[in-house]
């Protein structure tokens, strides 16, 4: 029997964090996909977003509180840093992603380009052209952090590296991203690195889910 649920839609960026950090930790899990905006997925998340996390009588939302709750929860390698700073520039990178790389990289560029296409919905390319100075603001800050560190908080992977992933390998499937991406060497070395650990294999989404970031 899995140890926890992980609730929502396999190829959402931060159902993918979650499945991550489930398979960095060594926690079994099963996935319950669910009809978006459905009653079932408002009763696990009343707002509308994914993933929501099922562990006993537990039924937890919001990604970084999964996160935090499975890394203190189970054992396994640590997640968060041990020093206070380490730990503060997780958090900082957490919402750095939250509030401004999730918004500009996947709803601005990865939902236009690659979503709205595939349920027939012409792309705007004047959004997407305007979205382009933001996108190399964010990269910006990550090349800078990387340009000196393997990981964006302390000397291993971090629950900011599993936030961040997906999002790359997203921004990665579409033009924009396959030209701006490469400019960036510290953050190509970085996904380099983390893409091809066995928890970013794992948690990859059927190719039927590619379309439903």
């Amino acid at each position: 029997m899995s140890e926890v649920t992980i609730i929502g839609i396999g190829a959402a960026s931060y159902v993918r964090t979650a499945m991550m950090i489930c398979e960095e930790k060594g926690v079994s899990y099963d996935f319950e996909t669910i009809e978006f905006h459905s009653p079932a997925h408002l009763e696990a998340q009343p707002f509308g977003k994914m993933p929501a996390l099922r562990h006993g009588n537990l039924l937890l939302h919001e990604t970084v509180a999964i996160g935090v709750y499975i890394d203190r929860t189970f054992e396994g390698p640590a997640l968060q840093p041990d020093s206070a700073l380490q730990q503060a520039l997780m958090f900082k990178w957490i919402s750095s992603i939250a509030d401004y790389g999730y918004q500009n990289l996947i709803r601005d560029l990865v939902i236009p380009r690659l979503v709205g296409p595939s349920r027939g919905q012409e792309p705007d390319e004047d959004a997407i052209k305007a979205s382009l100075p933001k996108i190399e603001v964010f990269l910006k800050q990550a090349e800078d952090t990387l340009a000196g560190s393997d990981y964006l908080a302390g000397n291993s992977v971090s629950l900011a590296d599993l936030f961040l992933a997906p999002i790359i390998a997203s921004v990665m499937r579409t033009p924009e991203g396959q030209a701006m991406v490469p400019q960036y060497k510290s953050i190509t070395r970085w996904f380099e690195a983390i893409s091809a650990r066995p928890s970013f294999a794992a948690a990859h989404p059927p190719p039927a889910q590619a379309a439903a970031e």
